[in-house]
């Protein structure tokens, strides 16, 4: 290995200095580049200090280091002082040049150089020295993201990782030898390693870090197996090995967040990622967010404990003074406990503090994080070369053709370890079958581990104690009646324990042989429908229903369950060819009895507007049952699939005929708007939630089903497809098989987007107002794919439209704009200007009104409106609070309230007294009569918090809190001012407010408490975390009593408080007893698993409770 030579000017006493030197040596050591490096020292006649001048083989680099903060982007340029951007869009001054800086030192190294050749002790020369010395600024660990850095010829601007690549490739060079450098170095004065370098300590802490490094490689490539790069999407791009990406996030000590469903390979990709940081010289901890207790100091030190003897703090301490990056990663963050996921952050962000470090956090849920630079990253299903890679990684090669119905990376390496054992075209449930029996041959060990899984069921549970296990299986016996081996179920591969705890390795294969006992257990197929009633085994009925194998039991399981889902998936095939056969035939025979009995349904006239129009909707001689709505659904969401499009053709085409009596009938009674009257009640998509429901048009039901998926992806190219058989079927379609059609059109077949213009035009000659909405809708979803004939074809149809309704007109003009027909209205300029006037007006009630329409043209279409969000983006700070404060004076409408409170808080530094005048009344005049209450709740909470940073206490209340209502907004308003302050949470105040929400009749503290959780779900921009989340960690024991009253009360808690009342239900309340509640709020659940409002709810809180409450085993 090449060594570095270090000299000095003087001791280095900036920390990042020393850590950049050492970590730069190391890295130019590993890469057996030898260099000679010249640090901290001063040139020229006016002593410019000199970070380092690094000389390697390939090139000479003078670095003037800067270290940023990833998350504020850099602005500069070769005049005037570089900036930093904030959070809240303000600019901080750095108060000098850096461009300016590093080229006049290098020019001042340069003078020193031609000073030494002068002198005879280095070779003259005509040209400058400078020209052969590469300068660089090095911001470290990277150049934040959104940096804007104006190209300065003689410096070049670089984070750590691509200076590190410049120094070991070829560029300008002095060659010098040996006893020139040795000049120049006397020359300066510099002094050698040994007076600033490392010690035997250092040599020591050295070694522990790399032995550390060498261990951890080891270990987790034993785990890994095998490396096969997964795909993964960063925005709009594809990233076909996001490995390279996290690795190198890692190395700039960046923030990545890896998403994706549970089997798609996060943990995988995550495990080469620190693989790859460890082989690099960085070193990697990785946590296992189920194991987290509150305390990250405690998860590091159990995380590096298999690795080193060192405690994790002065581990990585030693490893930072040393130069090494670190990387945290986080695996499996949505396993974190809720109610500790933001402490773990928070503990996370003041560890970077002092130890600046990667962080690589995986997760199935968004996480919440507050680094703004974060890279965001979703882990994708492989393509084909992918499940390719992966099955033959697993000894499995050539045999994906076989496997098509496996998509994650889980399953394909469950199924390329099954092997021949799988037939061609295996579901999942054989996977899972075939899988458990390679691992556990014995069925006496099998039967042991399913009453495993159905206990941990009963008890919504992820794992029982060693003797809860024992016990269980020695009351039970085998299927064949003799006892179970306790000790080779605890053994099975399956089975993971350790300290006094057992679990199944994947929660699904507990999931599995659950659903195995089940269909032991049950009797007959109804009481099989009867156990997957149970809320805690929602997520079991597709295995139950394969697993079923005999034919009049999965019948009678299918129809008594009614699940849509099920039915179609039958109808597939999925389920075997006998069933689908059944199925298939029984939602046949449904359609025909449907079109057949269309004739003895009514059109009933609900009542009359001012303008003479018609509200009708259609009462079925025949009530639905359950399973008689299931089966229509399911017709209607198979046609998609290419199943039953004639039976649904046909029944259409009876309902349309009806229709048109109706039309005639109704026409003659003077209804000028007949068709579009009965249209909406046939296939407007009205939702019921009385007895009408259940008297629908079958019709009615299929349509609406059949937009199921309508907008997703993956849907399968069929010739013909669904669409054009609907528009072929016996001739000119009418109102129903073109409505079905529209909602058919695949965006991805060709053929389908091609068809477009004809359903289109079709759709609008019949001039139904609700099938003219559904042809737009379908041509602005289509746009995107459809080619340049088809572009013209609807420009020309699309500009030729009647534009007399004022409903459709505005959609309808987006359309022609998606299409190209149309310029946009506004240009840059134009709204610039509007901006100016309306500025120039800050006291005129119509430019507050005008200013408010402003604010809202960015959520308008931009094509055909104009670039509002740019240029109103583009405002100094200045000009964006004007504008919005101005929209919030206004008083003639409600809309985007929020919007202004956001841009208010944003820019606090700049408050007037009219800006603090709206933050006012949006705390104390809440509009009860807005139509847009979540808008007006969200605006309250921010200005709220707004105020808390202005102010000691909120502004004094209108009214006398005498009203329930008023008088709890008041208070929860209290204790939220209180938090965002950071008054003390135990303090008298805050104890008085709780005791008096807490009091005899809470009901009306519980409807605030679901309203601001509720509000807060989008839109809070500026509050991180959400105003509940703050109720929810300040004061999680009073929240816990409050939900637990609602739990307890569910008839006072859903009586509606008049008009101010806006909802906030009790199951989204009772989902936060996950993070906070404790076993007797588990109890109290237990108690409602049957009630249809809260029941899933409540098993998610309880087992989420259980695995928060009890140890977490690791892998054996």
């Amino acid at each position: 290995m090449q060594r570095c030579e270090v000299f000095f000017g003087a001791p280095i006493e900036d920390r990042y200095e020393l850590r950049f030197l050492r970590r730069v040596r190391a890295d130019l050591e590993r890469r057996d580049c030898a260099a000679r490096v010249l640090a901290n020292f001063m040139v020229g006649r006016d002593q410019r200090q000199v970070d380092f001048l690094i000389s390697t083989r390939h090139r000479l680099v003078h670095v003037e280091l800067k270290t940023a903060d990833p998350a504020l982007p850099l602005l500069g340029g070769a005049n005037g002082a570089w900036e930093q951007q904030l959070p809240d869009g303000r600019r901080r001054s750095l108060e000098r040049n850096y461009y300016r800086q590093a080229h006049s030192t290098t020019q001042a190294i340069s003078d020193d150089m031609h000073d030494l050749a002068r002198a005879g002790d280095a070779p003259r020369r005509a040209s400058k020295f400078y020209t052969d010395i590469h300068t660089v600024i090095c911001v470290n660990p990277g150049v934040p993201a959104g940096s804007r850095l104006q190209p300065y010829r003689y410096v070049d601007v670089l984070g750590y990782e691509e200076l590190l690549e410049l120094l070991c490739t070829d560029g300008p060079r002095l060659g010098w030898s040996n006893e020139h450098w040795s000049a120049f170095i006397r020359h300066l004065q510099l002094m050698p390693e040994s007076i600033n370098g490392e010690d035997e300590r250092h040599r020591v802490s050295r070694e522990t870090v790399e032995d550390y490094q060498r261990r951890f490689v080891a270990a987790r490539s034993r785990e890994l197996k095998t490396f096969v790069a997964l795909p993964a999407r960063r925005g709009e791009a594809i990233v076909s090995d996001p490995v390279e990406l996290l690795e190198r996030a890692a190395q700039r000590s960046q923030t990545m967040v890896l998403l994706g469903p549970s089997g798609t390979g996060k943990t995988f990709m995550a495990t080469r990622a620190a693989i790859m940081v460890a082989t690099s010289g960085g070193i990697p901890v990785w946590v296992r967010c189920d194991e987290y207790q509150g305390r990250l100091s405690h998860a590091l030190s159990r995380a590096v404990a298999p690795f080193t003897t060192q405690a994790a703090l002065p581990l990585l301490h030693t490893a930072a003074d040393l130069g090494f990056p670190i990387a945290v990663f986080l695996d499996g963050f949505n396993e974190c406990a809720p109610a500790d996921r933001q402490v773990l952050l928070e503990q996370l962000d003041a560890l970077r503090l002092r130890l600046p470090s990667a962080v690589v956090i995986t997760s199935t849920e968004p996480v919440d994080q507050s680094d703004e630079a974060a890279i965001a990253v979703e882990a994708m299903l492989p393509d084909e070369d992918g499940r390719r890679a992966l099955v033959a990684a697993y000894g499995a090669q050539d045999a994906v053709s076989g496997l098509e119905a496996f998509q994650t990376p889980m399953e394909l390496s469950m199924a390329a370890e099954c092997g021949e054992s799988l037939r061609p075209g295996a579901t999942s449930t054989e996977l899972y079958d075939a899988y458990i029996t390679r691992l556990c041959s014995s069925e006496t060990t099998r039967a042991g581990l399913r009453r495993l899984a159905s206990q941990m069921d009963a008890m919504m549970r992820g794992s029982l104690t060693i003797a809860e296990v024992r016990l269980l299986l020695r009351r039970a016996k085998a299927s064949d009646g003799n006892s179970i081996d306790m000790d080779a179920v605890l053994r099975s591969p399956l089975m993971t324990a350790v300290q006094g705890r057992a679990a199944f390795t994947h929660e699904s294969l507990g999931r599995f042989l659950t659903a195995e006992q089940l269909v032991l257990d049950a009797d007959d197929g109804h009481m099989l429908a009867e156990a997957l009633r149970d809320v805690r085994r929602t997520d079991l009925p597709t295995h139950v229903v394969a697993l079923e194998i005999d034919a009049e039991r999965r019948r009678d399981l299918l129809f008594d369950l009614a699940n849509v889902k099920l039915l179609r998936a039958a109808a597939r095939g999925e389920f075997g060819a006998d069933t689908a056969h059944g199925i298939v035939a029984k939602v046949g025979a449904e359609l025909a009895q449907a079109a057949a009995r269309v004739n003895e349904a009514q059109l009933i006239d609900v009542a009359s507007t001012p303008e003479g129009l018609s509200r009708l909707y259609w009462a079925n001689a025949h009530k639905h049952s359950d399973l008689d709505l299931a089966l229509l659904r399911a017709a209607g969401e198979c046609l998609a699939d290419g199943v039953f499009v004639d039976d649904v053709a046909a029944l259409l085409d009876a309902t349309d005929r009806r229709c048109a009596d109706e039309m005639r009938r109704l026409r003659a009674g003077g209804n000028r708007r007949s068709i579009s009257t009965v249209v909406e009640a046939t296939y407007g998509g009205a939702v019921f939630f009385d007895d009408r429901e259940r008297r629908q048009l079958p019709a009615s039901v299929v349509v609406k089903a059949s937009e199921f998926g309508w907008r997703t992806s993956h849907r399968p190219l069929l010739l013909p497809s669904p669409a054009r058989r609907l528009w072929e079927y016996g001739g000119q379609p009418r109102w129903g098989r073109l409505t079905a059609a529209l909602r058919l059109v695949n965006p991805d077949d060709p053929a389908d987007v091609a068809l477009l213009p004809d359903l289109f035009e079709a759709a609008w000659k019949v001039t139904a107002y609700h099938l003219r909405l559904a042809a737009l809708d379908t041509a602005l979803w289509t746009a995107r794919q459809a080619d340049e004939t088809t572009r013209r074809r609807m420009q020309s149809l699309l500009e030729e439209c009647d534009k007399d309704n004022i409903m459709l007109n505005s959609l309808l003009f987006e359309v022609l704009a998606a299409y190209d027909g149309l310029e946009p209205l506004k240009t840059h300029a134009d709204i610039r200007a509007e901006i100016a006037e309306i500025l120039a007006a800050p006291n005129d009630p119509h430019a507050w009104e005008a200013a408010q329409h402003m604010i809202g043209m960015p959520f308008e279409d931009q094509r055909l409106h104009g670039p509002y969000a740019e240029v109103i983006s583009s405002l100094d700070g200045g000009d964006q609070l004007r504008l919005h404060v101005m929209a919030g004076r206004n008083v003639t409408s409600p809309m985007y309230r929020d919007t202004v409170m956001q841009v208010i808080v944003i820019h606090l530094d700049r408050i007037t007294d009219d800006a603090r005048d709206v933050l006012r009344d949006a705390i104390l005049k809440f509009d009860w009569e807005n139509p847009f209450p979540h808008e007006a709740i969200r605006a309250h909470l921010i200005a709220i918090y707004g105020w808390a940073k202005l102010a000691d206490r909120l502004p004094p209340a209108l009214s006398s809190d005498s009203d329930l209502v008023e008088r709890s907004w008041r208070i929860v308003d209290e204790l939220l001012f209180a938090a965002f302050k950071g008054i003390e949470t135990s303090s008298e105040q805050v104890t008085a407010l709780w005791t008096e929400l807490l009091g005899p009749n809470p009901s009306a503290a519980i409807d605030a408490v679901a309203q601001v959780r509720s509000a807060g779900q989008f839109g809070l921009i500026v509050l991180n975390p959400t105003p509940y989340a703050y109720l929810l960690s300040v004061w999680p024991e009073q929240m816990r009593q409050l939900i637990e009253w609602c739990v307890k009360h569910p008839t006072t808690t859903t009586q509606p408080f008049d008009k101010r009342r806006l909802g906030g239900s009790r199951h989204e309340l009772i989902q936060d007893l996950a993070q906070i509640g404790t076993e007797d709020s588990a109890t109290l659940l237990q108690a409602h698993l049957q009630d249809p409002e809260i029941g899933l709810a409540a098993v998610h809180a309880i087992r989420a409770i259980r695995a928060r409450t009890q140890q977490r085993p690791e892998p054996a």
